[in-house]
């Protein structure tokens, strides 16, 4: 839950989390979670993240620090990119109650893992190492009769500051990234940080919505194939002097790919060459690079989920262009 809470019960407006479904929710202070009723109760809107964000993190590293012969082991660190989810508890220190949703995320049990500190009054400036070992050791507090588990480290886990727990949001695409040896780095230390782009956060979809999704998508495209193989026996059959049949159009012609296409497939053996040459004498160098430069851009957008522009722009006057 997100919003404003007086003598630890949620009181006015916020926003609800429930199986990653986002509420606009109301509450008049009178009920504590997780009972507390919500007086009024909406469908909110996607999460918007308008700009970058950046917080350093401490890696969690394999070994117990209390032994003489500790050494920082971080070989389970390795550069992570997925969406985030919270774990329930939060604490992760029972079995989670949220499994589904934590698989494939960066999370406790997941692909990677953030602790973040319980710092509400923001007292701490200075980021702390934590390392593997067992919780016994450490004189923290569990329940009669709870023997805590040896903590270990199988996946890359780091710590951050509660003063950046506003930054880390349930279903936000994010980087995992680690800086080995970075200037000022204590010994026995790996420094990292977690990156977040600009993106619109939708809940993931369930099995059943991925897979009716798919569906439609592979029907889609069916009909499409179909349409376009019925335009290209039209364009060939026209090739050959057939009659064209009524109520045909030559709509493949009118498509942005379709004429240096049927080019090349009017050519035969002997004139492909020549054709081919023609194809790319029609195009300048820069425009080649403007399509290379769009699609890696569409590649990017769809692995990460965002709309950020690349970091690099190709221009053919900086480029060798010789073998193009």
């Amino acid at each position: 839950y997100e919003g404003e809470f007086v003598a630890g019960k949620p009181c006015g407006k916020g926003v609800l989390t429930v199986n990653e479904d986002r509420f606009a929710v109301e509450y008049d202070g009178s009920g504590a979670f997780p009972g507390a009723v919500p007086v009024s109760k909406g469908e909110a809107e996607p999460e918007v993240l308008l700009k970058d964000s950046r917080f350093t993190v401490v890696a969690v590293s394999r070994g117990n620090k209390l032994q003489q012969t500790f050494k920082g082991n971080y070989t389970h660190c390795k550069s992570v990119d997925a969406k985030l989810a919270y774990t329930c508890p939060s604490r992760a220190n029972h079995p989670l109650k949220n499994p589904t949703e934590i698989e494939g995320k960066i999370a406790a049990g997941a692909v990677g893992v953030i602790i973040v500190g319980t710092d509400d009054n923001e007292k701490y400036t200075q980021i702390f190492q934590i390392h593997e070992g067992d919780p016994a050791d450490d004189n923290d507090f569990y329940p009669p009769g709870e023997v805590a588990k040896p903590v270990t480290a199988k996946v890359p886990v780091v710590f951050s500051l509660g003063r950046h727990e506003h930054l880390i949001r349930h279903g936000a695409f994010v980087r995992m990234r680690f800086f080995p040896g970075a200037p000022g780095t204590p010994e026995n230390w790996l420094l990292g940080c977690i990156l977040l782009h600009p993106q619109t956060i939708h809940r993931d979809l369930t099995r059943d919505e991925a897979d009716k999704l798919l569906l439609e998508f592979l029907n889609q495209r069916k009909e499409e194939r179909k349409q376009e193989s019925a335009d290209l026996e039209t364009k060939l059959r026209r090739k050959g002097n057939s009659p064209q049949k009524p109520g045909e159009t030559p709509e493949m012609e009118g498509r942005e790919w379709s004429a240096p296409l049927m080019k090349l497939m009017e050519a035969d053996d002997s004139s492909l060459p020549g054709a081919l040459d023609n194809f790319t004498a029609n195009m300048k160098a820069q425009d080649v690079l403007d399509l290379c430069q769009e699609f890696m851009q569409g590649q990017y957008r769809s692995m990460t989920g965002c709309s950020v522009p690349l970091p690099f722009k190709l221009d053919a006057n900086l480029l060798d262009m010789s073998n193009l």
